[in-house]
């Protein structure tokens, strides 16, 4: 067998480098002087971090630090010089300074640790310069640094909506890693091949040539591809996956018999049904962070928005001479048809046009067209490594019937890639590529204890609660230096004792915060929290009054400790799962994970823990909903039902998901677009406004049937101080929502939401009675009733029933 590449290097190296950025990120920052005004940016827009492609001369860099911040990063790319001249250069960096440089060479992994260090950065506002003298000579390294910049920036904005569930479902996958930690890759015989299947619509009519070629190559599957290879008969090798509600997309009996490659915020459900992992470093930084920390050295892999880099990679890593690429159409087939599984694009979503493989146009969509992106920048930077390497990159052959042209890749028929194998050819069994003696090599652990692994979830876990219990505390200050300032006549000496007592919660929390055991895991909490007050009408105010400044620390630190004790949870659930000699079932690679059940696809609130319910969330709903109907909202929180079988819901992130609803046998009817979701509500919204002329000053909005909420948000995000009365016909519907994503917290205090609902007897009183205060305030209500569900009988008939203005 041949040697893999000798990657521990790179592992070396991209760690050391996070280890630093986190040092420089953890100091406290000695303010220096106001930046220079210079021509690079203007003064009222200085970046957090500031990318500099120029020669390494010390002059030089000495005038561009000047110009930033010294809370600001910079990040010096210089190409190759003279040895003398580069230690003078790397000399001339004031120790402490937050200034990183890096020689433009693809050994140097500049890109890597772009992409890590824009990841790392609370704040995202990224500039990149380059020197006059450099933009012609490195054109190339410049297209590549302005792709990855966008690319990690893309990323971090989806963070913003998927973060916590990445976290929380890296945890949940806490004891399968562990159970898995001497599990590194063997190399493949030479001459292996490997066909990475994907889960576009072509990918059907390939299945048989696929099963006679099983046992001659590897099959590697994305893991959207698994299903159909399962009901087709087919049984992957290796299945490639990272998405957390992969759940959504397996049958029950799916996996378990092939090697799995993932990143820890997998679906948890999906994660547990494989007898072996090879664990990678994913896109939760907070966990990678914490993994690094503790001497778990999860492999870096590429990861760019589509799995098939990460399967790629697996099999470049493995030492595959040939990748054939199947089902990788990345466009929409005549039938409409974006996935094998009968995924069809909605009639509102854009198609644009792209090359096709059969040498004419096909249409795509935007976010397909971004994963053929994806994919080319990843191969050509396969084929560069490979030059600067002693190991060659596979030959990539494109053999997807159909699709979208695919650069980087040669373009055959899978039956050619048949023919092209060796007649003896065969491929080594799943088993045979991870090898569980643990040893110095390509992947490795420095710490295989679990009980190491108890130890330190025990000790976040306490300081979680202490955490917790001290925001509590500071939540407590906050109302009663609240009351004191609403007390008539005040008591200044009452109010400067509470004013004391506040600032001492405050610097406690401060304190407890910056703890580095602690800082990885609150961090993201508070970064989500600070999103959703930025989104909370009123809540952030320039306004010096102390009551109102009173308001946001309280609910900013009420919804951040809510954060804390899912989390908390999360982590005592996986401590009770780890392998030890009290458990001996939880010993086994394919120990059961308990609690995250086979039927989590239709998961309500009523089943086990699981990391995509959140108790925070919750609670928050129900603060915006009970001030206006303490009967709805008693009735959503005692509600533990699973969700209605009416209903079908692909859940997105953690905002709000894709519903569709059943109107009759057979016949499925969608509450917003899919890929589009966002863009239809705003068009359907412009489109109300125009035709109703609406104007928050002389008219208030009923919104009839919100289906999703996506519309009711939009409303609520454009005219945050507009009246509102939310009809909601489905308030089954809501209670599940409401647990999986935040969003109630864009609508306006006072807000009413009535349900329609055997139970909630009196709504239409409550209904009548806001009617009857408008047009006491002179406001002339305007009906919105949910365009997607207003051709559905049930509500249409809903809507006539509701009472008139009287």
């Amino acid at each position: 067998m041949t040697s893999l590449p000798p990657v521990s290097s790179y592992e070396q190296d991209i760690q050391a480098f996070h280890a630093r950025v986190f040092e420089l990120l953890s100091r406290a920052v000695t303010p220096g002087p106001p930046p220079a005004p210079g021509p690079l940016f203007p003064p009222d827009r200085l970046p957090n971090l500031l990318i500099f492609l120029g020669t390494a001369v010390p002059a030089h860099f000495a005038s561009i630090r000047a110009q930033l911040p010294a809370a600001s990063f910079l990040f010096w790319l210089y190409p190759s010089c003279a040895m003398e001249e580069e230690t003078a250069f790397l000399r001339a960096i004031p120790a402490g300074s937050r200034s990183l440089a890096c020689p433009l060479r693809p050994d140097s992994l500049y890109l890597d640790k772009l992409s890590l260090l824009i990841a790392l950065l609370p704040e995202k506002q990224v500039n990149f310069v380059a020197s006059q003298e450099s933009r012609t000579r490195y054109a190339e390294p410049i297209k590549e640094i302005n792709e990855t910049v966008q690319a990690i920036l893309e990323s971090c904005s989806l963070d913003t909506g998927r973060g916590l569930i990445r976290l929380r479902c890296s945890v949940f996958n806490l004891p399968s890693i562990e159970r898995n930690a001497g599990v590194k890759l063997n190399p493949v015989p030479p001459g292996t091949s490997a066909i990475v299947c994907g889960a576009g619509p072509s990918l059907a009519r390939q299945f048989e040539l696929l099963k006679s070629l099983s046992g001659r190559v590897l099959i590697v599957a994305v893991g959207h591809a698994v299903p159909r290879l399962w009901r087709a008969g087919i049984r992957p090798d290796v299945v490639a996956e990272g998405d957390p509600h992969a759940f959504m997309n397996w049958p029950a009996d799916a996996g378990g018999t092939g090697f799995l490659v993932a990143t820890p915020e997998v679906s948890p459900e999906v994660a547990r049904r494989f007898e072996a992992v090879l664990w990678c470093a994913g896109s939760s930084m907070p966990f990678t962070t914490v993994m690094t920390r503790w001497g778990f050295e999860l492999p870096s892999v590429r990861l760019h928005k589509t799995v098939t880099v990460l399967a790629l990679e697996f099999a470049a890593l493995l030492g595959c001479s040939r990748v054939a690429l199947v089902g990788q159409d990345l466009c929409v087939d005549e039938a409409g048809l974006s996935h094998v599984d009968d995924n069809r694009v909605g009639d509102r979503d854009s198609l644009i046009e792209a090359p096709g493989n059969e040498g004419r146009t096909v249409l795509t969509t935007r976010d397909l067209a971004g994963l053929r992106d994806a994919l080319e920048q990843y191969l050509r930077l396969l084929k560069k490594e490979a030059v600067n390497s002693a190991v060659p990159a596979p030959d990539i052959w494109n053999c997807t019937e159909g699709g979208a042209v695919i650069q980087g890749t040669v373009r055959r028929s899978l039956t050619d890639f048949a023919q092209a194998l060796d007649p003896a050819a065969s491929a080594p069994p799943p088993a045979a590529l991870g090898a569980q003696p643990l040893r110095a090599g390509v992947f490795f652990r420095r710490d295989a204890s679990a009980t190491a692994m108890a130890g330190r979830l025990d000790d976040v876990a306490v300081r979680l609660k202490e955490y917790g219990a001290g925001v509590e505390t500071l939540v407590l200050e906050c109302k009663r230096l609240r009351k004191e300032l609403e007390t008539h006549p005040i008591s200044m000496e009452r109010v400067r004792r509470r004013q004391d007592a506040l600032n001492e919660s405050l610097g406690q929390e401060e304190r407890r915060r910056a703890d580095d055991a602690l800082a990885p895991w609150v961090a993201p909490l508070l970064e989500f929290t600070d999103h959703i007050m930025k989104e909370t009408p009123g809540c952030l105010s320039q306004d010096p009054d102390p009551v109102v400044q009173l308001n946001y620390l309280q609910q900013r630190f009420a919804f951040a400790g809510d954060l804390c004790a899912d989390l908390r949870g999360d982590l005592d659930w996986a401590r009770a799962r780890l392998p030890n000699a009290e458990n001996p079932g939880l010993a086994g690679l394919n120990a059961d994970v308990s609690g995250v059940v086979p039927t989590l696809r239709e998961v309500g609130t009523k089943t086990e823990r699981h990391p995509y319910e959140f108790k925070s969330f919750r609670r928050q709903a129900l603060n915006v909903i009970r001030p206006g109907n303490r009967l709805l909202a008693d009735w959503l929180e005692r509600y533990s039902g699973d969700i209605p079988p009416r209903f079908h819901i692909h859940w997105l992130n953690q905002f709000v998901p894709y519903v569709t609803v059943q109107i009759r046998e057979n016949v499925w009817k969608p509450l917003s677009g899919f890929l589009s979701i966002v863009e239809d509500a705003q068009a359907d919204v412009d489109r109300f406004v125009v035709g109703s002329g609406f104007d928050p000053a002389r008219h208030a909005v009923v919104v009839v049937a919100p289906g999703n909420w996506i519309h009711a948000i939009e409303f609520a995000r454009r005219y945050p101080r507009a009246e509102m009365l939310v009809a909601e016909p489905w308030p089954e519907l809501l209670a599940v929502l409401m647990s999986r994503g935040c969003f109630l917290h864009h609508f306006p205090s006072g807000v009413l939401v009535v349900g329609a609902h055997e139970a909630l007897k009196g709504w239409e009183t409550l209904y009548a009675d806001r009617l009857q205060s408008w047009k006491r305030r002179n406001l002339d209500p305007k009906f919105f009733v949910h365009p997607f569900a207003a051709e559905i009988p049930e509500i249409q008939e809903f809507a006539r029933q509701l009472p008139p203005v009287v």
